[in-house]
């Protein structure tokens, strides 16, 4: 006999998992465009993996590298490049 206990797709909600969808879909949460990161219900987000409709969010740290080299010892003015002015 199943129930809910045994039976993994009756559970209601479970804890919340974000995903990146793949195609435009349905969700309990409206409308979902390719791109877009949701915080579905795990049942949910479970049903948009395997029908492959999304996939798991994986967040990318990104690290701000400062490539400027002796801007901040340098005490000359920058080169203007460009048409000089008119004179008048």
């Amino acid at each position: 006999m199943l129930t809910t206990e045994k039976f993994g797709a009756a559970v209601k909600g479970g804890s919340p998992m974000k995903i990146v969808f793949l195609r435009g879909t349905m969700t309990s949460l409206g409308n979902a465009r390719a791109g877009q990161v949701f915080e579905l219900p795990e049942n949910e987000a479970r049903l948009m993996l395997r029908n492959n409709r999304a996939s798991e969010f994986v967040e990318i740290q990104t690290v701000v590298e400062d490539r400027s080299i002796g801007l901040e010892t340098s005490t000359e003015k920058p080169v203007r490049r460009g048409r000089p002015k008119k004179a008048e």
